[in-house]
């Protein structure tokens, strides 16, 4: 075991124990690595800042698991990669959103009921997303928008590839439902 896997082991020991000085500390000590790999990713130092936020955001609130965590730089590696993609996805329905709202606003859904199109369509995914349990959410945009293979989204999750597999199964049909049900006109 290295010495910063010892030192990460500490702190996050300490960290599931709920011991906010160590976690400031930790939080200390990576916020400029953590920061640095979010910019590489984004090149953009608002986002890198606000995934910064939320990567420490999650350790603290995810920190009962820490214990468990035996590999700490890997850990790190692929929860900043997880909370990375989530802000970018966000960032993408946010976009979504913003066309969603041309199009209410343009009167493209005045009049009769009008089939929808499949621009329309995508437009309204990521609604039907966002109702969606958040373990279910975390595995379709996973698999949807990055095409991660079940293996490695099961791994990243803590659960195994046959649930991630349903959960993507599951959510494509609850992602159609919900549009049939309070989206499409008729």
């Amino acid at each position: 075991m290295s010495q910063e896997d010892i030192v990460l082991h500490d702190y996050f020991t300490s960290i599931a124990a709920g011991d906010v000085s160590a976690f400031d500390q930790f939080s200390h000590l990576y916020k400029h690595k953590i920061m640095g790999k979010a910019f590489q990713e984004t090149q953009c130092w608002n986002a890198a800042e606000e995934i910064t936020k939320g990567f420490f955001d999650n350790i603290w609130k995810s920190r009962t698991l820490l214990t468990a965590v035996e590999n700490g730089d890997h850990y790190i590696s692929t929860t900043l990669d997880h909370i990375t993609k989530q802000y970018l996805l966000l960032k993408k329905n946010s976009t979504l959103l913003g066309e969603l709202i041309k199009k209410f606003t343009s009167g493209l859904f005045t009049g009769p009921c009008l089939p929808m199109t499949e621009e329309q369509l995508k437009t309204f995914v990521p609604i039907a997303i966002n109702t969606l349990p958040q373990q279910m959410k975390q595995v379709f945009e996973l698999r949807y928008y990055y095409q991660e293979p079940y293996e490695d989204i099961a791994r990243d999750l803590g659960i195994t590839k046959g649930i991630a597999q349903q959960y993507f199964f599951d959510s494509m049909i609850q992602i159609r439902n919900y549009i049939d049900e309070h989206l499409l006109p008729g």
